[in-house]
């Protein structure tokens, strides 16, 4: 059976207070549960990831907070359809049915007195399904521009950083050179002089005492 005959099925089994067919188990212990259709999500094999359009690493565990964000902005409790369910569900707390019968019959009195129908049920989940690909699209949107501002900004501002320390480096290597040749240069430069210098203070000494002797005569 699909999910739409089970729930049309549901719509049209009435519940009357007091009714000898309905199921005497005990009521489960514990909050009231989030509402699943019968026969799913109790065969013990997890559903299928839906696909995302974000790389996701295997490794990364989903953080509970943003799931959070996501799960109020596409939360099946906070339609109209599971509003309608939940008003007639609550009703019957403490009365002796089982949760998979008191969703049945939650359903039919939302249909017999709210209009809810099975086709609307499903409508809504294709409408969750709509404003989840709205929010990831709207993020991917936000994502992008914080990357553009964020991300990319730095990168191109570290590239300008490495091409000028390149410069600079670059530049520094030729003063280097520069800077060792005109040492050297200097060094050359200073000790030939000093000895041209020291070689002409010598002759200079010399010529005056050979002419210091001529006029001693």
């Amino acid at each position: 059976m699909s999910i739409k005959e089970m729930l049309e099925s549901a719509a049209h089994a009435v519940w009357v207070p007091g009714d000898e067919k309905l199921s005497t188990a005990a009521p489960a212990k514990g909050a009231t549960p989030s509402f699943t259709f019968p026969g799913l999500g109790n065969s013990g094999t997890a559903p299928t990831a839906a696909p995302s359009p974000f790389l996701v690493p295997g490794s990364v565990a989903l953080d509970e907070g943003v799931y959070q964000k996501v799960l109020a902005k596409t939360n099946f409790e906070t339609t109209p359809a599971c509003i309608s369910i939940h008003k007639y569900y609550d009703a019957m707390e403490g009365m002796p049915m089982d949760i998979k019968t008191k969703f049945k019959m939650a359903i039919a009195q939302a249909a017999k007195l709210d209009g809810l129908t099975a086709d609307k049920i499903l409508a809504t989940f294709d409408g969750l399904k709509t404003a989840l690909a709205a929010d990831a699209n709207n993020f991917a949107k936000f994502a992008e521009e914080r990357e553009k501002t964020q991300i990319t900004s730095r990168q191109t501002k570290i590239q300008q950083i490495t091409d000028q320390i390149t410069a600079l480096e670059t530049q520094h290597t030729q003063l280097a050179a520069e800077l060792a040749d005109e040492q050297n240069k200097h060094v050359a430069g200073t000790t030939q002089y000093a000895l041209a210098q020291q070689r002409r203070a010598t002759e200079i000494d010399q010529q005056k005492a050979e002419f210091a002797a001529l006029l001693s005569h």
